[in-house]
This record gives structure tokens, sequence and C-alpha cells, in this order.
């Protein structure tokens, strides 16, 4: 009994030295900033592991609370979560391998809270379709609508053409200005019933000259060829 409760106390210690520099390492550190610096809020750190089937998952897990801007997409966690996840794993380095997964948990100021995990092979994946946002985002700056429409799945996507792409994003740059950049905010697989196949939703802002617009990007999985672009979430 009394071994019982020094392998619990030990296992309490580790949980709370998490959240600070004890045993993080100046790499995790730096992650967790980048997130920070991204959201801001306050953030507290557990690195844990699991046993499923018999095979060991390590994990970091980044705890978010008192953000303002996450507060902005309370309806949406999905959203920012996955882009802390990215935004840590990113980062990481040649410390990528340590870790199976990341894990986020939001916590808003009315109470609630949301918690949900992303598998490091998924963010690795996230990271070859976010150039594809650039891409986008500097062919619509360009006014280069050619470009554009060759990076849709025009199989699929019948009947678009270069005027309607013009038609579409004119408008939008008339009334909010120029693009500057593009920022990622955060992403989401899923199986399109309609379409039938695995499916990426990339979440972004164009940044304008005189306000900035959300960007949603719908691309197959397999083919990496974009469905469906909106200037919404």
């Amino acid at each position: 009994m009394r071994a019982m409760k020094k392998i619990l106390l030990i296992l309490l210690i580790v949980v709370f030295t998490a959240c600070n520099n004890n045993g993080v390492t100046e790499k995790e550190v730096q992650s967790v900033k980048k997130a920070l610096d991204f959201y801001s809020g306050i953030c507290n750190r557990i690195k844990g592991f699991s046993i499923k089937n018999g095979v060991e998952e390590k994990y970091f897990e980044l705890e978010i609370s008192k953000s303002k801007l996450i507060e902005s997409y309370s309806n949406m966690l999905e959203m920012p979560a996955s882009n802390i996840a990215y935004l840590f794993y990113s980062n990481l380095g040649n410390e990528q391998s340590k870790y199976n997964q990341i894990k986020v948990k939001i916590n808003l100021n009315n109470g609630k809270s949301f918690e949900s995990a992303y598998p490091a092979i998924e963010i690795k994946e996230v990271e070859d379709f976010i150039p594809m946002l650039n891409d986008v985002t500097l062919k619509i700056k360009l006014k280069d609508y050619k470009g554009l429409m060759s990076l849709f799945d025009t199989n699929i996507v019948s009947g678009l053409n270069e005027n309607q792409l013009k038609f579409y994003c004119a408008p939008i740059d008339s009334a909010y200005g120029e693009i500057k950049e593009s920022q990622f905010q955060g992403y989401a697989f899923f199986n399109s019933k309609t379409e039938k196949r695995e499916m990426i939703h990339l979440a972004g802002i164009l940044v304008r000259q005189k306000s900035n617009t959300p960007i949603s990007l719908f691309i197959d999985r397999k083919s990496k060829k974009i469905l469906t672009m909106k200037f919404k979430f």
C-alpha cells in the first residue's frame, strides 16, 4: 500500500512539473511558443504515453486557456485546435520522431472545453498540402486565373473556366483589397458522402490591404486537386 502511494506521488509530480520547463527540451519550449505567438493565452504542457494494442504511443499535450483569438472561434474550435497541433509539431524539427500524437485541449472563458488528438503522421501529410494554399493565394494575387484553374479537378468540377474564377475572385478583391499573403488557420480530414472520396479542408486567412477574408480549400486527399474553394470557413 505504501509502495502504491509512492508511485501515485511520482505520477502527480510528473504531471505538475510538465507545466514548467522541467523535462521539456528547448525545442519543445520554442514549439509551444510558436503556438502562443499565434494565439496568446496561457499554455499548460503535459508529456505522456499510452499503450494501445501492445504498442506504446508517446504524446505531447498543449492545454490552452485565456486566448481572445480562440474565443472568436468558439463555434469552430476544431480549427484553432488543429492549427495549434500543426504549429507545435511542424516546429519540432529533428524531435518530431519523439511523438506519435499531439493532443490539444482548449478551455473557453464560459467554462466549456474542447479536446482532440492529432496523429503525427496526419500532421506530416498536412505539411505537404499547405503549399497549395500558398499557391492559390499567389495566383489570386497575380490574377492568374488560368494557373488557378489548373489546380482544380476539372473532371469533377465540370464547366469550370477562367472567367468563372475571375468573376468569383475579382469582387472580393475589389471590396476588401489586394492580397498581401495568406495565413494557415487549421485543417480537417473527412470522407465526402457526395463525392465519395477522402478529402481535406484547409482553412486560411487572406491578409488584404483593407480587410482580411477567410478562405477554405476542399482538396481530394489522393489526387491533391481542389474540388471547392470558398471565401469563408
